[in-house]
C-alpha cells in the first residue's frame, strides 16, 4: 500500500511538471497539455478541474487530455464528465500512447470531450461497473448500477470521434443495452 501511495504520488508530481511547463507567452495561441495515466479517482478529479480552469486562464485554445487508464470510481468520472461538458475550453481527450487504453470509467471521460481521439495501437471499452474491490456486483444494485452507467453513456454530447483508418478498423456497436446478449 506504501509503495502505491508513492507511485501515486510520483505519478501527480510528473504530471504537474507536464502543466508548469506551458508557453512563457499565455497570449500566444497554444494548446494545454496534461496527462493522465493511472485510475480515475478524486485526485484525478481536482487536477482535471485545475487544469481546464488554468486552461481558461492562460487563454489555451483548447485542453488535451492524454488518457491511460484502467477505469476507477464512478462518482469522480461523473465529476471530471460534468467538468469537461462544462469547460469554457474546447476539451480533447486522447488516448495515447500506443498499448495505452481507456477502460471502464475512461470510456466516459473520453466521450465526454468536445474531441475524442485514440493512438494507433490503443483500445476503448470494459464499461462495465465493479465494486470498490474490483468485485461485480450482483443483483439488484448491479442491475441499477448498469442501467445508469449505460444511459449515462447514450446521454453523452455529438463528440467527433477520431479513429484511425488501416486494416483492422472495425465499427461495433459502443454501448449495448445491459439487457441484450453479449
Amino acid at each position: 500500500m506504501r509503495t502505491l501511495k508513492i507511485l501515486f504520488f510520483l505519478t501527480l508530481m510528473v504530471v504537474g511538471l507536464g502543466v508548469m511547463a506551458q508557453p512563457q507567452d499565455a497570449s500566444a495561441p497554444h494548446v494545454d497539455v496534461i496527462v493522465i495515466d493511472g485510475t480515475i479517482n478524486p485526485a484525478v478529479d481536482d487536477f482535471i478541474r485545475e487544469s481546464i480552469g488554468r486552461a481558461k486562464l492562460n487563454r489555451a485554445q483548447a485542453l488535451v487530455i492524454q488518457l491511460d487508464t484502467p477505469g476507477g470510481l464512478l462518482t469522480s468520472t461523473r465529476t471530471i464528465v460534468k467538468e469537461i461538458l462544462g469547460a469554457p475550453v474546447p476539451v480533447i481527450v486522447y488516448v495515447s500512447p500506443s498499448g495505452a487504453g481507456a477502460g471502464s470509467a475512461g470510456v466516459f471521460v473520453t466521450m465526454s470531450g468536445h474531441i475524442a481521439a485514440m493512438a494507433p495501437g490503443t483500445n476503448i471499452g470494459a464499461a462495465h461497473p465493479v465494486s470498490g474491490g474490483g468485485q461485480e456486483v450482483k443483483g439488484v444494485m448491479g442491475e441499477k448500477i448498469e442501467n445508469f452507467t449505460h444511459h449515462s453513456a447514450k446521454a453523452s454530447p455529438n463528440s467527433v470521434v477520431a479513429i484511425p483508418s488501416g486494416p483492422s478498423r472495425r465499427c461495433v456497436r459502443a454501448f449495448p443495452s445491459p439487457k441484450e446478449k453479449r
